[in-house]
């Protein structure tokens, strides 16, 4: 084989990386058993999807949402099966004799009417980040019933729990994924959960249309009001019952009437360092008594996370509670994997870079909206590594589009699986040029870090995506 040359292959619109180890970085089979590694995977994830599902043809059933897996069963026309989660890669994950096994969506009907994802009202403006289908309804299951261009303006009434936006289209409404819209205000989106508590203003205060204080003011309370809350978001505002609607407020300002049942504990074995003095509460949020104090750089025994993330901690001869803001991790621990994903990037969001993979380590920077990073790995929990200042870095995957992706020279033969269409540039937004029929031989020249290959075929060049790719010989 040739030297590895390495080549930047400019791409429009979104584009979702396969990174691999090692040199080889497509979805592909070998007929020999010598498969090609693959982190594909690492960047796959999945959501509850809890529905019947019928086969429509005989097909197999895979350890894992892509071709590449193990076959470990199959299923025969009509079969009937319990479906328990949908992978991004429109794969299922299906119960199957003790245990749980994968098949491609495309071969599946849904045998049953599924409830509706919940929706909250979220009024924003947005802007596509990339060509995209409108649905009916807030997943891919839906009928198409529209599409929008890159950079087209829309407006937002809603969102889904499974994170797609309902928006105004025509005289009517339809769905995009929240993952190709990018919200005009630059403010990220928080969750919200039901909270239902009564709760007492302890100074005067501004009601919000939405839970941060860009959003208009739509009233304002006095010292003493009463307020009844129906949810709580993670960024710690209530939202409340106002005149004949809602409203929001900051939680700060809120003493909560009743004791109510502690926020959910998840075991979570750490030692942490104190980045500020703070105090210890008897409970997981502020309106808990004082029970004692820590100053800064104090070492803390970490032995629970709550859902509202805050930090239960040994103290003394028992237990107290401090703000997770407040403490940096500093057990050495097995870092979170990594696969090398080499590419450039721009920011979509004002956000943070940490020393970690997670939001629990240290902030050691920011970058702007539409900064220009370049990536070097992604690891087994999306997010991205980058070169930061002069060293390294980490970033959430959500908050950041790939603008150019790596070509690796790489010699082979290939059959196609099934007919495909040969394109001028390694993702779907370039023009076709020509099509390759099943079974057909093709000479690999090169392949690409979001899984395609360049292929010669009759005297040309172009490109297929990898899945497409059975490797006769290396």
């Amino acid at each position: 084989m040739r030297n590895n040359i390495l080549k930047k292959v400019m791409i429009t619109g979104l584009v979702s990386t396969v990174c691999m180890g090692g040199v080889f970085t497509g979805n592909f089979h070998t007929k020999n058993g010598n498969y090609v590694s693959t982190a594909y995977a690492a960047a796959i994830k999945e959501t509850v999807y809890s529905a019947k599902g019928t086969a429509k043809s005989s097909l197999n059933i895979r350890k894992g949402p892509n071709t590449t897996y193990t076959k470990v069963g199959s299923l025969k026309k009509n079969a009937k099966f319990t479906i328990v989660a949908k992978t991004d890669n429109n794969w299922y994950k299906i119960k199957f004799n003790k245990g749980y096994g994968y098949v491609s969506s495309q071969y599946i009907t849904i045998a049953i009417n599924k409830p509706e994802p919940s929706e909250t009202p979220y009024s924003v403006a947005g802007t596509t980040n990339d060509n995209l289908n409108v649905r009916k309804g807030p997943d891919t299951t839906y009928a198409k019933v529209g599409s929008l261009k890159k950079n087209t303006k829309v407006t937002i009434v809603a969102k889904s729990s499974n994170n797609w936006y309902k928006i105004k289209l025509n005289s009517g409404y339809g769905y995009v994924s929240s993952q190709y819209i990018t919200i005009a205000n630059n403010k990220p989106d928080p969750s919200e959960t039901p909270y239902s508590e009564a709760g007492t203003v302890n100074d005067s205060l501004n009601v919000r249309k939405g839970p941060d204080a860009t959003y208009a003011k739509v009233g304002s309370l006095k010292k003493n009001a009463k307020v009844t809350i129906v949810a709580k978001t993670d960024n710690n505002w209530f939202k409340i019952k106002f005149n004949n609607g809602y409203g929001y407020i900051s939680s700060q300002y809120i003493t909560i009437a009743n004791n109510k049942p502690d926020p959910n504990e998840t075991p979570y074995s750490e030692t942490g360092t104190v980045n500020d003095s703070l105090n210890i509460r008897k409970g997981p949020n502020t309106t808990y008594a004082k029970v004692g104090s820590l100053k800064k750089n104090a070492k803390v025994t970490i032995v629970a996370k709550t859902d509202n993330n805050w930090f239960k901690i040994k103290f003394n001869n028992g237990y107290g509670y401090v703000s997770s803001q407040y403490i940096t991790i500093t057990t050495n621990k097995p870092g979170t994997n990594e696969t090398p994903c080499f590419a450039a990037a721009a920011i979509t969001s004002n956000i943070n870079v940490r020393k970690g993979p997670n939001t629990s380590y240290a902030k050691i920077g920011s970058l702007k909206k539409n900064a220009k990073v370049s990536i070097v790995a992604i690891t087994s929990n999306n997010w991205y590594k980058i070169k930061f200042n002069s060293g390294y870095a980490y970033v959430s995957s959500q908050y950041v589009t790939l603008t150019e992706v790596e070509e690796l020279e790489y010699s082979a033969t290939a059959s196609i699986l099934s007919s495909v269409y040969v394109r001028t540039g390694p993702n779907t937004n370039y023009e076709k040029i020509d099509s390759v029929k099943k079974d057909a031989k093709v000479d690999i020249v090169a392949i690409t870090s979001n899984g395609w290959c360049k292929i010669k075929y009759n005297n040309k060049f172009g490109y297929i995506y990898g899945g497409y790719v059975d490797i006769l010989t290396k």
